[in-house]
């Protein structure tokens, strides 16, 4: 249903008070009232039959202003916190009680968060195995998630309550390339008076760069949990600031560069936050990171600006996800087969760089015992993306981006036409080693080159690094590695004694490879 004036309440009207031991979807988007609805009616009702209410969020900034709200209600059968706290609970042996109402405030952490937390799974499995509870899953941004419910029969379809994103106040969706950005920025700065900027980036490195080019003159936000020492020292709270008055957030430079960190948990409300650039790769994350601009009212407008992904990229990772689910598919389908492959023999390596397995850890009289496990919401994340990946391969990465939403946005898309420079890094370096020789310890560094641009290579072989190229380059780039003589087809060995310089070669009869 389709309506802006349509409240989630509208949708559910009484019939929360028939719900008994079974999942409800709330699909709706920021707005529409659904943690009004959770707070507002259904824990006051619960509170009034003595029922108690379990309220998980996924960051620690939205538990907080959960809790702030419950703290004015004042009720006392509700407890907040976050799928982490739940999850180390379990990990701990913790018994995390029973709740006859559980809220799953943006459910999509299950599947999004997956990729880089390894045990989503244990706060969805106590969900899942909270039978005798009534499950919300409520989220603006889970489309893909609940199409796995759905599919799975977690959720019967007449549970699913759902309201369209209002998409009014965009007043243009921008197409641009990487390469782009910082010209479009300068653009509208020099161009505009006032207005403000905001950047979803896809990656701490990606930030830095933008620190190295904007430095004080932006503010920059990321998780307190980063691992990079630098960008934790340059953002901080205090990028963000709050009006005690109107309960306003924004902040306070022309540019705030962010990771996903600020996906949600906060609201930003300023007219002058004008434009807002995504170069999240994940389509659910960067929907959900454009609904951080709330507007005030009808005349607070914004301009969207996604980032393209080339076909190159597509493919590197579809070649990532593809190594990473080969191990686990087999795993879960064969495991005397996976035990011989990966335990036996050569490829046991292969599953230390699985970002799906994970060791469970317990003690048996006092010994330690280890098994293998794998995250099944990563799992099936994995198996997600493997499915949009070959659909953004086949139709392209924007048109299936588009489609988050809706045709009557996704047809005013406009591509931006500035021309700059473009300087592929990769290929820079391939030219700077042509000819050169390569030998064994060159390898590793190789390999993090091509892992720099998304591929992640199992190997160090030639064929494999010949591999990476042919699907990231094609004929863009023809040159590739060789070992062998073209003429004698015996292995190239380097016989110098000395080098150019007259240096004594420290390499002599080492056997190399060369990239002609």
């Amino acid at each position: 249903m389709e309506d802006k004036k349509m409240w989630i309440s509208d949708l559910i009207g009484e019939k929360y008070k028939t719900w008994s031991n079974e999942a409800i979807i709330l699909d709706a988007g920021t707005g529409c009232g659904k943690t009004t609805f959770c707070l507002g009616i259904l824990t006051e009702y619960a509170e009034s039959i003595g029922k108690t209410v379990l309220y998980l969020c996924n960051r620690e900034k939205l538990q907080e202003q959960v809790e702030d709200e419950v703290y004015q209600l004042g009720y006392n059968n509700i407890t907040v916190t976050t799928y982490q706290s739940i999850q180390e609970k379990i990990k701990k042996g913790i018994d995390v009680g029973k709740y006859d109402y559980i809220l799953a405030d943006e459910c999509h952490y299950f599947i999004t968060d997956a990729l880089f937390n390894d045990f989503t799974d244990l706060a969805y499995n106590y969900i899942k195995n909270s039978k005798d509870s009534v499950v919300i899953f409520m989220s603006a941004t889970a489309k893909v998630f609940f199409n796995h419910l759905l599919s799975a029969k977690r959720v019967r379809k007449e549970n699913v309550y759902t309201i369209n994103k209002n998409y009014d106040y965009v007043e243009s969706l921008c197409v641009y390339k990487k390469d782009q950005l910082g010209a479009v920025i300068d653009e509208i700065i020099s161009g505009e008076e006032d207005s403000k900027i905001i950047v979803f980036c896809n990656s701490e490195k990606r930030m830095l760069e933008m620190y190295d080019k904007y430095g004080e003159y932006a503010s920059y936000y990321c998780s307190r949990h980063s691992r990079s020492n630098k960008l934790r020292e340059i953002c901080s709270m205090d990028s963000l600031e709050t009006d005690p008055i109107d309960g306003t957030t924004t902040f306070r430079k022309r540019i705030l560069f962010t990771t996903s960190a600020l996906d949600n948990g906060i609201n930003l409300k300023d007219r002058r936050i004008k434009h807002i650039f995504s170069e999240l790769f994940d389509i659910d994350t960067m929907v959900q990171a454009f609904g951080r601009k709330r507007p005030l009212d009808e005349e607070d407008t914004c301009n969207f600006y996604i980032k393209d992904y080339s076909p190159q990229a597509i493919q590197c990772m579809l070649n990532t996800n593809k190594s990473q689910l080969e191990p686990v598919i087999l795993y879960l389908k064969d495991y005397p087969k996976f035990c011989k492959k990966y335990g036996e023999e050569k490829d046991r390596k292969v599953l230390k760089f699985n970002d799906i397995f994970y060791m469970s850890f317990n003690y048996d009289n006092g010994r330690k015992k280890e098994k293998i496990r794998c995250n099944m919401m990563k799992y099936h994340k994995r198996l997600m993306d493997n499915d949009i990946l070959y659909d953004m391969k086949k139709k392209g990465y924007m048109k299936v981006c588009l489609s988050a939403f809706g045709k009557e946005l996704s047809d005013r898309a406009e591509i931006i036409d500035i021309k700059v420079p473009v300087v592929d890094e990769f290929m820079e370096y391939l030219k700077s080693i042509e000819n050169k020789h390569l030998y064994a310890t060159d390898r590793e560094e190789l390999k993090k080159k091509f892992e720099s641009i998304g591929v992640k290579l199992r190997y160090t072989g030639i064929n494999t690094f010949n591999g990476a190229l042919d699907d990231c380059y094609k004929k863009d780039y023809t040159k590739r590695f060789i070992n062998k003589d073209k003429v004698t087809r015996k292995n190239l060995v380097d016989r110098r004694r000395t080098l150019d310089n007259g240096n004594i070669n420290p390499n002599r009869d080492k056997s190399y490879w060369l990239l002609c």
